[in-house]
């Protein structure tokens, strides 16, 4: 019983470790996926995050190209943040959840 105790304060801190590093992930995530989407931006790569050809328009001038890929921007940040941190949270947590399981084996034998 007394093992059983220490195993669920072990969880409640494991879970309490999780959300930290989840909340520090996504705090770290976001501006990174803003610098490195506007790098095309600043520099003068001219790439965009999807591409495509509109006929008879050339969407790689000036004012085009920015308005494009303003709005591309805007959708594919938002997909990008959202399933990169749900997946490394996964892992986090598989992983962390695995040791607590195998430090508890180890204590009950």
């Amino acid at each position: 019983q007394q093992n059983d105790e220490k195993a669920l304060e072990e969880l409640h801190k494991l879970v309490e470790r999780v959300r930290f590093f989840s909340k520090y992930c996504l705090r770290f995530l976001v501006p990174v996926v803003i610098v490195v989407s506007m790098q095309p931006l600043v520099t003068s790569y001219g790439s965009f995050v999807a591409e495509f050809d509109i006929p008879g328009i050339d969407i790689h001038r000036s004012p085009f190209f920015e308005i494009i890929y303003a709005v591309q921007a805007c959708w594919i940040v938002p997909i990008t943040a959202c399933s990169y941190v749900p997946y490394s949270n996964f892992m986090v947590i598989f992983i962390c959840f695995g040791i607590f399981a195998i430090r508890d084996l180890q204590r009950k034998m």
